[in-house]
């Protein structure tokens, strides 16, 4: 399965919850990277593709994949960059249930957050095995950093999940 296929399943997906749960554990993406967003604003799908080889507490995985399903708003702020790719290195993390709605949000260095509020929200822990061990350097060439780093388009093997909402 391509890692893009997991906005459109509604699995299941893995009978085996994170170790780590960033959908329950604040800060549990800790120094995990955001690679890209993928919004089908037609479904109110969102998908947010992490790289975890950094991740201080995540380590069941290479990649993780969150999915947000009911979309109600997606709020993306970051500084002006000069580079032509960033690497959005997390610095906290947090999903909270509200009476009515979910929120799922992070912030990144450089100054950078991604704000979330859905009806549903999975969380998964994917091992991508084309990708090698390290993450990239990103002063390296870009053909370099895409064939080390996890995309929508790379074969995903589902190690663990959660969900979270209706």
């Amino acid at each position: 399965m391509r890692a893009a296929d997991l906005l459109l399943s509604s699995g299941p997906f893995s009978n085996r919850i994170p170790e780590v749960n960033p959908l329950v554990e604040r800060d549990a993406l800790l120094e995990a990277q955001v690679l890209d967003l993928r919004f089908d604003l037609a479904r109110g799908v969102l998908g947010v593709l992490f790289e975890l080889r950094v991740a201080m507490h995540l380590h069941e995985s290479n990649t993780a994949v969150l999915v947000a399903k009911g979309v109600e708003t997606l709020r993306w702020r970051a500084d002006q960059r000069t580079t032509d790719l960033t690497a959005w290195n997390i610095l906290s993390s947090d999903a909270e249930k509200g009476s009515a709605d979910l929120h799922f949000g992070v912030v990144c260095y450089p100054d950078a957050s991604l704000r979330v509020r859905a009806a549903h929200f999975t969380y998964l822990n994917c091992q991508v095995n084309d990708i090698g061990d390290a993450p990239p350097d990103y002063a390296s060439a870009t053909k370099l950093i895409w064939a080390s780093t996890a995309h929508w388009q790379s074969e995903v093997h589902v190690v663990s999940a959660s969900s979270l909402g209706k």
